[in-house]
């Protein structure tokens, strides 16, 4: 347990958000690790950037 108004240093993994609360609440959590594992694997995946560039090309020419 621990008092507030302070600071506390914690070690955690990079994807992980250590969280405090009161006594006695209830926070669901869902499939965090789950959700970060999906993240990670879409932002592996390099974009096609001259598909990028062509469709942002076509879009401001549509709407000057």
């Amino acid at each position: 347990m621990v008092r507030g108004d302070q600071s506390i240093k914690v070690k955690s993994e990079l994807h992980h958000i250590p969280i405090f609360i009161r006594v006695g609440s209830n926070v669901e959590q869902g499939e965090l690790n789950k959700e970060w594992a999906e993240w990670w694997a879409i932002a592996q995946k390099q974009p096609d950037l001259k598909l990028l560039d062509a469709e942002a090309k076509a879009w401001l020419e549509k709407n000057k």
